[in-house]
């Protein structure tokens, strides 16, 4: 199994394969013994467990075979963990720059900043002193052993997966294609199947590779914005819709293949359709000359012809009249003709409705029609509705690749509890009649790990960025037991100069900000203050600001839980690229964060301490990676684009021009569900058994389970 797939299995699955060529039935290899030792010995370093199925596998290998494995798991978990060479600016950090000379610093950071000015590279210079071993306790991570029917299982879940796919799942989609991996799958969610036959197929040409699942993708394209979504995906644009699209020139026989999957479905529903997307309709309507194929495809021809002309009434003009005179009836029959849009309009339905009642009644015959994904969104917004009222603002995030939340004035009507419980109700019964329409769990046990209480249910994936663990923004991850330090980290490198660049230089900035209760700034540390007290009683301390990476750059930010005010209640972590570029635009950038309980012992980047890293990816110069809730001891994972106008470089411009974004986030679990819900929810219906003991159950939903609560591709095929 190659490189690429490796990666897939151990990112998602927590798993490797490895399959030793010798039949010695579990007696070893009488030539490896040590080797394996030093195998296990060297992936605890960094911070990683083997389970025994692997171990004895490895046992029986021959010592050429394990010099291969050895070599491949290494770096592998490397590259997950991001390890590379990390040299800060002080190579005596933290210690070193919270004790410094305030004159020191700055000396230091002039000299440095001049050096960028005349072309030269100017560090200061010191001599690094001996470190305390590292000597913590970590949370081992659990690596088992994958088989090829794991692989198989993998990319189908990516394809069926219940929500938008993200940036590496699009990654792994072709990965998996190019290594002529297949499957039928039943696409469930229609930008994924755009973006696998438009791109992957067409664009990347793998359709010989994986014959039967593309042929299982082409038989579901079902409806106009199928198609559309195909040809924008084709023409590397937004399959989400939100955006224009400037379509490529397509070949006769690609125009031939779109029409006459057009001119096969129903014209009306293709009229209507396509009059929800009119404009891009007209535009790709000329890349596709459906004029010179009248004879051939008329029906789509003249549907065409209508578009051009305006069209007829839509769906949209109809509810939208409907809600504008208050024709409650019509309205309500419009909409129980497309449940999806029912949902979606639900709440401002419900919010204008005269007789509340009767828009329940009327959604509650049309629930199970409605995607289980929209369903559990609408569970989480309605069971939380009423603390939302209690917001000064309200938080979205738009369809879109750039994850950028908006932010607006709170102006929610209050409705009745009465109402809103019976409606949790009905989706909670819809739900229930979905799930047991599934494989039954009858006969299993589930233990669900407490880690999945704080973990929303991740159905934004699309803008997400890739992570070690990928989870829902708003969700929580619990600090370790005496760790008193969250350390952050950045690391990245100059980007190759392009024909319209007049430097390849790359400065990233790591800065923290604090807040009260109330979100009031109290403080900061940055480039442009490197600490927040100083000595022993520095709360943050700062690695120094490096402002070009040729060969690679780190900046690390300690913030010590202990030694902070007792009024901070939030800090909010943010990288922003001071030389402009996006961070889509960087060849590597990465960010994480580690938990430490004696910050001056060992590296300054220790792999076994990392619980968190994720790539930079936003298409965006600056983002919100993470939230720490100090008087929780939590982590909040926001993974969020912050919006910058005009010109202002400083950490007061990025993050604190996003002080509502960053409370929404903090309270997103009050409107959101949870995975914990989701896992209840389907066992119950599926009629399994819950149980709260690990060892009383035959199926374990836990990092090192069955399951793991971060394989979010299973989870949204087989579990939403």
């Amino acid at each position: 199994m190659n490189y690429e797939i490796q990666s897939i299995l151990l990112r998602r699955k927590s798993k490797i394969y490895f399959q030793t060529i010798n039949d010695l039935k579990g007696l070893g290899h009488p030539a490896n013994r040590g080797m394996v030792g030093a195998i296990i010995a060297n992936v605890a370093e960094l911070g990683y467990v083997l389970d025994n199925k692997l171990i004895k596998e490895l046992r029986d290998a021959s010592p050429s075979e394990l010099e291969k494995f050895y070599l491949e798991i290494m770096a592998l978990l490397k590259a997950q963990l991001g390890v590379v060479r990390h040299k800060p600016m002080y190579p005596n950090f933290p210690k070193q720059v919270a004790e410094a000379a305030y004159e020191e610093l700055w000396i230091n950071a002039i000299m440095h900043y001049f050096g960028d000015a005349i072309g030269t590279r100017i560090m200061p210079e010191y001599e690094e002193e001996p470190r305390f071993p590292f000597c913590e306790l970590t949370k081992a991570k659990w690596i088992g052993l994958a088989t090829k029917e794991d692989a198989e299982a993998c990319f189908k879940s990516i394809l069926e997966a219940k929500s938008s796919p993200s940036v590496q799942d699009k990654e792994d989609m072709a990965a998996f294609v190019a290594n002529n991996y297949s499957c039928t799958p039943v696409f469930t969610n229609k930008e994924t199947l755009g973006y696998f036959v438009g791109y992957i197929g067409m664009v990347k040409k793998f359709q010989i590779t994986a014959y039967p699942t593309f042929e299982a993708a082409y038989s579901q394209v079902k409806t106009a914005t199928d198609v559309l979504r195909i040809v924008v995906a084709y023409s590397e644009g937004d399959i989400s819709l939100a955006t224009n699209t400037k379509f490529k020139n397509m070949s006769r026989s690609m125009r031939r293949m779109l029409l006459h999957m057009l001119d096969n479905m129903n014209q009306e529903s293709v009229g209507e359709d396509m009059m929800r997307y009119r404009g891009m309709w007209v535009r790709l309507g000329e890349k596709l000359h459906a004029g010179e194929f009248t004879t051939k495809f008329p029906k789509i021809a003249e549907t065409f012809r209508l578009i051009r002309n305006g069209g007829a009434p839509t769906f949209n003009s109809t509810v939208e009249r409907a809600m504008k005179i208050g024709d409650w009836f019509t309205l309500l029959a419009t909409l129980q003709k497309r449940p999806g849009d029912f949902a979606r309009r639900l709440n401002a339905v419900l919010s204008k409705a005269e007789n509340k009642q009767s828009v329940i009644n009327t959604f509650r015959a049309v629930a199970t029609k409605v995607s289980t994904p929209v369903l559990w969104q609408l569970y989480g917004y309605f069971v939380g509705r009423d603390t939302l009222c209690a917001y000064k603002n309200r938080m979205f995030l738009p369809k879109g690749n750039t994850p950028t939340a908006l932010v607006s004035d709170n102006n929610l009507t209050p409705i009745a509890r009465a109402y809103t419980t019976e409606l949790v109700k009905a989706i909670e019964k819809a739900l229930e009649i979905k799930y047991s329409e599934k494989e039954s769990m009858e006969g299993k046990k589930v233990f669900i790990d407490e880690s999945a209480i704080n973990l929303l249910i991740p159905t934004g994936n699309r803008s997400a960025s890739t992570a070690l663990r990928q989870v829902g923004r708003g969700s929580r991850f619990q600090i370790g037991v005496n760790k008193s330090t969250i350390r952050l980290f950045v690391y990245w490198k100059d980007v190759e100069k392009s024909a319209d660049s007049w430097s390849n230089r790359v400065d990233l900035d790591l800065s923290a900000v604090m807040y009260d209760r109330d979100w009031n700034c109290l403080g900061q540390c940055s480039w442009t203050q490197l600490r927040h007290g100083s000595g022993n009683q520095a709360a943050m301390v700062h690695s120094g600001d490096i402002t070009s990476a040729p060969n690679g750059a780190s900046e690390f930010l300690d913030i010590n839980l202990d030694k902070l005010s007792s009024n901070v209640a939030y800090i909010a972590a943010n990288v922003f690229c001071y030389t402009g570029q996006k961070m889509t635009q960087l060849d590597v950038g990465f960010m994480g964060w580690m938990e430490r309980e004696y910050p001056g012992s060992g590296e300054i980047y220790e792999p076994k301490s990392v619980q968190g890293r994720c790539d930079l990816t936003a298409d965006a110069t600056s983002t919100c990676p993470l939230i720490l809730d100090v008087q929780s001891r939590e982590i909040v994972w926001a993974d969020l684009a912050v919006t910058i106008n005009g010109g202002g470089r400083s950490v007061h411009n990025t993050v604190i021009k996003s002080i509502a974004t960053a409370d929404l986030v903090t309270r997103m679990a009050a409107t959101r569900a949870t995975l914990y819900e989701l896992f209840v929810s389907n066992i119950i219906a599926r009629k399994g058994e819950i149980v709260s003991k690990r060892e009383d159950a035959n199926y374990v939903i836990a990092e090192d389970g069955d399951l793991s609560p971060y394989d979010v591709a299973t989870i949204m095929a087989d579990w939403m």
